[in-house]
């Protein structure tokens, strides 16, 4: 290390970075493009897209990604506003839309359907009347279509809770448990078992665009039970846009108070946490979005809170390098919708169905413990996430991992003795495994007059090496083979296949701290003071040797990549390296 030369980073941005991972207007190649519309909604069939509704009298408009081409269809029977639509069984589905004006819309009485392939609309069964809303979140999960949420008098109050499930085939509908949050103005969304509902506002007069839910709302359909994400989102809106990409939940501009958001963010359902995204070309809410070829493409909609001006623009990001794939989790059952299956427990432990927040269930215990076991690498780093409440004058709570040898023997530990809370607050907490651990026991435990209630109970591994974007989000686009084992070489390498490919030079700093400092040339993220810097041909993996000494183990690093093409350079991700035992 002692041989690398030393250089500012900043030294290199100089120059305005160019920005290949931004948002992108998707022109088109023959001049055409959508109808002006907002409360509008967009979905994909068969590799094209379908911008439907908005106030008025709207078309179905359809872009094909291929030709980069817009071909107004059919008009829907009636004018149709605030819906989500879904494809099923060949068909787009729009239930529980509005018509008429503000601010006294009414839930429109049927199903519509819509034949991409006839470019047909046809009148569906009535919708229950005591169910019925508008600008709800719908999805279709297995046989059926869910419905989340919605508003029963347009912007006047009337936001409901309500969850029913709709069987097509049989035309029967059936009441599920309400979320823990009423929400309208939102775009629901499914990853892998659940539903997420995130964004929206509870509306009513007179500031319509005020009342912002924060928490995301997630709905287990195998369990039937609600519960809500560790974190809320970060900037609260409605009138979102919403697309799932993997285990990412991308909630995308939107309006509240006086003004619409630029802002993209993207909740981790693994980890709970929240990734900023770079900012849409055009401020919108009440347009279109859908992924498509891990792209995010979003139209349509207004550009100012309220209904003006309604867009014509259509705006795409490439996800490929933003969104990282999380560690799987080590602990089943973390949420507890299994009860207490898996779990070891003495003394009082119970379950709590509680409605309102996370708490469907959770586990509470009072003067006893639950445990869990799982298996562990040695001198391995593992991060534990829940959500908790504490309350109580005398006695322990805590939360903590044990590590334990290969006879079951605790040879070591990390435990944090919790406060007194007031509400649900997200809890983390980082060990290293010993040399003789080989797995890792979570204990949650309570004494005397305490009651420790948690749930959302995660366990990853924390790799030796971890590719952080930083806020705002650089290109995910370095990456290593070997990772930073001692007495190895450490080769960090940036992928130029979408990345600068002409660049002809590669930088590398190395810094012994991290940061997270937004420049007009990127996030820099780490310290930027006296880092040490490598350069070498672009895409040519870099050689750190790193010395076999095991006082070195457990000694984090923090690399940083900068390419530069001509006179145009742009930072990179980081790879945060723990050195590792070989």
């Amino acid at each position: 290390m002692s041989k690398l030369s030393v250089l500012p980073l900043l030294v290199l941005a100089t120059i305005p970075a160019a920005a290949p991972f931004d948002w992108e207007i998707v022109g088109s190649t023959d001049g055409s493009q959508p109808t002006a519309r907002h409360e509008a909604a967009m979905v994909e069939f068969q590799g094209k897209f379908y911008l439907m509704g908005g106030r008025g009298s709207r078309p179905v408009d359809e872009f094909d990604p291929v030709t980069e081409t817009w071909t107004e269809k059919n008009f829907p029977p009636i004018a149709m506003h605030h819906f989500q639509p879904v494809v099923f069984d060949g068909l787009v589905y729009v239930i529980c839309a509005f018509e008429g004006g503000y601010p006294n819309e009414t839930p429109v009485d049927h199903i519509y359907t819509y034949d991409p392939l006839t470019d047909d609309w046809d009148q569906g069964p009535l919708i229950p009347r005591e169910r019925n809303r508008g600008a709800a979140g719908v999805v279709v999960y297995g046989d059926h279509i869910y419905v989340v949420g919605g508003n029963t008098q347009g912007h006047d109050g009337g936001f409901v809770a309500w969850t029913d499930r709709y069987d097509p085939v049989t035309d029967t509908w059936t009441e599920l448990r309400d979320a823990p949050h009423a929400r309208d103005h939102f775009v629901a969304a499914v990853i892998a078992n659940k539903l997420y509902a995130g964004g929206g506002r509870q509306t009513t007069q007179p500031n319509p665009t005020t009342g912002t839910v924060g928490p995301v709302d997630v709905f287990d359909f195998s369990t039937g039970q609600w519960s809500s994400a560790p974190t809320p989102l970060p900037t609260e809106r409605a009138g979102t846009m919403t697309v799932a990409r993997e285990e990412h939940l991308l909630i995308i501009g939107g309006e509240s108070g006086s003004m619409a958001h630029y802002d993209v963010e993207a909740l981790d359902v693994n980890t709970g946490e929240w990734l900023v995204l770079p900012d849409l070309v055009d401020s919108r809410h009440g347009g279109g979005a859908v992924l498509y070829e891990d792209a995010a493409y979003v139209a349509s909609g207004a550009g100012n809170n309220g209904g003006s001006p309604e867009l014509t623009s259509q705006e795409v990001l490439l996800l490929t390098s933003l969104l990282v794939e999380s560690e799987a989790d080590l602990i089943s059952n973390g949420d507890f919708d299994d009860g207490l299956a898996g779990w070891t427990d003495g003394g009082g432990a119970s379950l709590d169905f509680a409605d309102a927040g996370v708490g469907a269930p959770s586990v509470v215990i009072q003067d006893g413990f639950v445990t869990k076991s799982a298996a562990a690498d040695f001198q391995e780093t593992y991060t534990l996430t829940c959500v908790y409440e504490a309350i109580g004058s005398t006695g322990t709570a805590s939360i903590g991992m044990e590590y334990l040898d290969a006879n079951s023997n605790v040879v070591g530990s990390d435990k944090v003795a919790v406060a007194n809370t007031t509400q649900l607050s997200s809890f983390t907490l980082t060990g290293t495994t010993p040399v003789s651990a080989r797995a890792i026991r979570v204990e949650l435990y309570a004494d005397g007059d305490r009651t420790l209630r948690v749930d959302d109970v995660v366990v990853v591994e924390t790799p030796a090496e971890v590719v952080r974007l930083g806020t705002p989000a650089n290109p995910g686009v370095m990456q290593s083979v070997t990772g930073p084992v001692l007495g190895d070489v450490w080769d960090p390498a940036i992928d130029h296949t979408d990345f600068f490919p002409a660049a002809p030079l590669d930088f590398l700093a190395i810094g012994f701290a991290p940061a997270n400092l937004s420049t007009e040339f990127g996030t820099v993220l780490l310290d930027v003071v006296l880092p040490n810097l490598l350069s070498g041909p672009a895409g040519v993996p870099f050689a750190i040797p790193l010395p076999l000494d095991p006082a070195f183990v457990g000694l984090n690093l923090y690399l940083q990549g900068v390419s530069v093409d001509g006179t145009d350079p742009v930072l990179t991700n980081a790879l945060d390296g723990t050195l590792q035992a070989p």
